[in-house]
Order: structure tokens, then sequence, then C-alpha cells
């Protein structure tokens, strides 16, 4: 089994939906331990904050022995249960869905959580992370979590393996942050539909985005038109007036890196209940 020393992993090809290759740095094992810790130190401070806030309750009195808004231990115990699996599972789940990957560690140390393709995760995904984080994160101390993410090549923990997500590295020159969908765009993107789509302009769509920030105004400007004009005649619905060429550019590529990730899943859901009902009536079971 391939090993790797926990500073650092090689970069990795991510063959997005596009059928573009793209280099990227999978987190090293160090930072995702330190951003670990730090969003386990969140998570234990807000759970104490909170504790003593319902600590603070149940000892308010109205001059009777008992809790003014508990009568008895269970009660009490299933308040501390809700609070524990709030902090464990919601919150953490919440965050990582919303900010599109992030926590606050992984802000910290600058990495990002990804689907296998590049793309931004999901609730779905989120979801599978956080649940099997309670037992290879909380219960193991993050033993379990360390050791899948130190054999892994992706530098995967267990949660990853079955999200179908890994950490990257925002920080390092070789990273290409996943392509989001801006906001504005979301009305128009849930209704567009995007054809097949030349792979030299999308290669060539993709690097103007990767390497925009770079050139000077006026060409960044130039070229952003003559893509987004030659992206135009892809999609339907065209966008709505007087939107940026470089946020349609991006939404272009968004939507159809996403279909075709939506497909490959349930192409590969199909052959499993093939290969199912195939095994099924050989064995007869």
């Amino acid at each position: 089994m391939e090993q790797f020393s926990g500073t650092k992993i090689r970069p990795d090809v991510v063959i997005t939906g596009e059928a573009i290759a793209l280099l990227v740095q999978p987190a090293s094992l160090f930072l995702r331990v330190v951003s670990a810790i730090i969003d386990a130190i969140a998570v234990i401070l807000g759970m104490i904050i909170t504790y003593e806030m319902l600590f603070l309750i149940l000892t308010l009195h109205d001059g009777s022995d008992d809790f003014m808004y508990f009568s008895n231990e269970a009660q009490v115990a299933a308040l501390v249960s809700i609070i524990t699996a709030l902090w464990l599972f919601l919150v953490p789940m919440t965050v990582e869905t919303l900010t599109r990957g992030k926590s606050l560690g992984r802000f910290i140390v600058g990495t990002r959580i990804v689907r296998d393709d590049g793309g931004p995760i999901t609730l779905r995904h989120a979801f599978v992370r956080t649940l099997i984080g309670l037992g290879e994160l909380w219960a193991t101390m993050g033993a379990g979590a360390i050791i899948a993410a130190w054999t892994n090549r992706r530098g995967k923990r267990i949660g990853d393996i079955f999200a179908g997500t890994y950490a990257v590295s925002e920080t390092s020159g070789l990273t290409r942050r996943p392509l989001l969908l801006a906001p504005e765009l979301a009305q128009w993107a849930s209704e567009a539909n995007v054809g097949e789509l030349d792979g030299v302009t999308t290669v060539t769509a993709r690097r103007f985005l990767q390497s925009a920030t770079k050139m000077d105004p006026f060409h960044r400007q130039q070229a952003a038109q003559t893509l987004a004009t030659a992206l135009l005649n892809q999609v339907y619905p065209p966008p709505p007036p007087g939107t940026d060429p470089e946020r349609f550019i991006a939404a272009v590529l968004v939507l159809r890196r996403d279909a075709e990730y939506h497909t490959n899943n349930a192409i590969q859901a199909r052959l499993e209940k093939k290969l199912s009902a195939v095994s099924g009536s050989r064995y007869g079971i």
C-alpha cells in the first residue's frame, strides 16, 4: 500500500465534467490535522457555552426544589443529547454545505473540500462526511481519519472515500479553485440548457478564468467578451441582459460539469442495478 509523508502529497490530475484535466494539490495531512483541531476546538467551545447557558436556565428556581422548566433528569439528559448532536453533527454539516466545503479550520489553513471531479460539494456529501466523522474523528479521537488519510493517494479520510470527496489546498500555485455559480445567475441556471461544447473552446475558457486576474483590464475584457459570444450559441435561454461575461463563462462551465456529473452518477446507478439483478437471478437471492 502506497504511503505518504504527512507534509506533502503529490499534485493530482482531476478530469472535470468538461473533460478538462486540472492539476490540483491535495491538502497535506498536516494541514488537515491542523484544520480539524481548530474545528474541534470551535465545536467544543460552542458546546461549553451552550451547556453553561443550559445550566443557568436549570438553576432558576421558583421558590421550590424543582427546576422551573424541567421536572426530571430524563428531560435534562434528552436536552443534553440534543445539544451534543447539534454541535457534533448539524452545525458542521450546515457550515460545510453553505460554504461549499469550507469550515473555520479550513478557512484559516487555506483548504477546501471538493468532489472527486473538482466541483463544489452538496448537502449529500456534507451529510456523509459528517455522519462518518462522528466515528472516525470523535469516537477514535482522529486516529481513524489520520490512518486512512496517511495511506490514501489523495489524503482522504474514510468519510471522504464514501462521500466521493477530498481536500485540496487553495494556497498552492498548482491549485485550481472549483468553479462556482454566481448567485445572480442561479435562477437562470435552473432553467438553462447547455449543448455539447467544443473541446478547444472549453479548454480556452477554463484557462482564461484561471489566469484572468493576471491580465491587463483591456485584454481581459476583450477575451471575456469573445469567449462569452462563442459560448452563447450553445446555451438556451440566453443569460439575463447585462450579465458579466466572465460570470457567464463560469456559469456555462458549471452547468456542463454538473450535467456530466449527474449523468455519470445515473449511468453508474443503472449499471449497479443491472449487476444486482443479474447476481440475484443467478444465485436465487
